[in-house]
């Protein structure tokens, strides 16, 4: 079953653009992949934050 609907979102991704040139896929891989950042070597930190001092 899942691998239908993975099938169906990539086949979704690859279907070019009616006003543009390209496909979701091709956008993503040329304009926002370059511009993505690993994820931080340390995982996310709980803090408390307390407000109200003046």
């Amino acid at each position: 079953m899942r691998t239908r609907v993975y099938e169906q979102i990539d086949a979704y991704n690859r279907q070019p653009f009616q006003k543009r040139a390209g496909s979701r896929l091709s956008v993503f891989t040329t304009e926002e992949l370059p511009l993505m950042q690993a994820l931080p070597a340390a995982p996310f930190e709980i803090s408390t934050w307390s407000t109200g001092a003046r």
